[in-house]
């Protein structure tokens, strides 16, 4: 059975209450993903196309997204050239969130945003994010504050690896207009934690990052790295769930049951992974049921943390 676990100061003290997976209305496909970008600026993911993209292809997947209504990209100081790569590639009227450097401190706040503003080519920022939940402090949270009330960025927020992180970044009082946090079909911790909801109703954006699991979910058997840990055996559940589908649907089958997620953030390579993945979205094989979901669910395992995997 699945469970929830609204937000609390303590979350060890809030008793499980039942989560609903009836499917909702759905919006069009283009309005609820974003662009990935952590691959524009540096080599990013597994398997064999984990490579740096290279111009021409990221015109010809900006073009696509543009059809399809696409308007968000997802990039960070962090991904190596990308932020230069948007600046360059990307025309006015595409939202961008961006994240500070992690480790950043409360006085490197205002630099790394100017330095950010310059290379993305804005005068101000639709959203920043700490790129760590450890970032948050008073004073970051002070500062960041300051810097929407001045109009230097539109909307404040967090990338986190955990739905608790979020009540700690609260505690630190950081002004919390976006949330970032992974979400899949093989980690189901924001799904039931009951979170998305209690979120969407204060008006949180949320927007979910993970759906492929850095392409894991997309690679048979064969094609996966060796090194990446599995505990509890959920990729050869995965294999064998569905296999009738394509991998894409399957992966892309826990959207139908999260509508409060804002936007999905993919690392899509190229406009025909774009073109694939908007059609299973129009068409998409029904949900997994409660009892799939309970198969398929690897918990807090190392599986769903790829800042944890060991190296290759």
């Amino acid at each position: 059975m699945i469970k929830s676990v609204p937000e609390a100061a303590d979350m060890d003290a809030v008793e499980s209450q039942p989560l609903m997976t009836e499917v909702h209305p759905r919006r069009g496909p283009g309005s609820v993903l974003a662009l990935g970008t952590a691959h524009w600026g540096q080599p990013y993911g597994v398997g064999p196309r984990r490579g740096q993209a290279d111009a021409d292809t990221l015109a010809g997947l900006l073009e696509a997204a543009r059809t399809h209504g696409i308007d968000c990209l997802d990039t960070a100081r962090a991904y190596g050239s990308a932020e230069a790569v948007i600046g360059s590639l990307v025309r006015p009227g595409m939202h961008i969130v961006t994240k500070l450097p992690p480790g950043i401190q409360a006085e490197g706040i205002r630099p790394a945003i100017r330095q950010s503003c310059q290379a993305l080519g804005r005068t101000h920022l639709d959203a920043i994010l700490l790129h760590r939940a450890s970032d948050a402090s008073p004073e970051t949270a002070r500062i960041l504050r300051t810097l929407r009330a001045e109009g230097h960025v539109k909307r404040t927020g967090v990338s986190v690896y955990d739905v608790g992180e979020v009540a700690a970044c609260r505690r630190a009082g950081l002004p919390i207009d976006l949330v970032q946090i992974p979400a899949s079909l093989v980690d189901q911790r924001l799904l039931r934690s009951g979170l998305l909801d209690r979120w969407v109703a204060e008006g949180v954006e949320v927007h979910c990052r993970s759906l492929f699991l850095q392409g894991l979910l997309l690679l048979d058997a064969d094609s996966r790295p060796a090194h990446i840990p599995d505990p509890t055996g959920i990729l050869p559940r995965f294999d064998a769930w569905r296999g009738h589908h394509a991998r894409l649907a399957r992966a892309l089958s826990i959207v139908a049951l999260m509508p409060g997620v804002t936007r999905w953030v993919l690392g899509v390579r190229d406009p025909g992974e774009l073109e694939a993945i908007i059609r299973t979205l129009s068409d998409p094989p029904p949900p997994p049921s409660p009892v799939e979901l309970d198969a398929l669910d690897a918990g807090s395992s190392l599986l769903v943390r790829p800042d944890l995997w060991p190296a290759p």
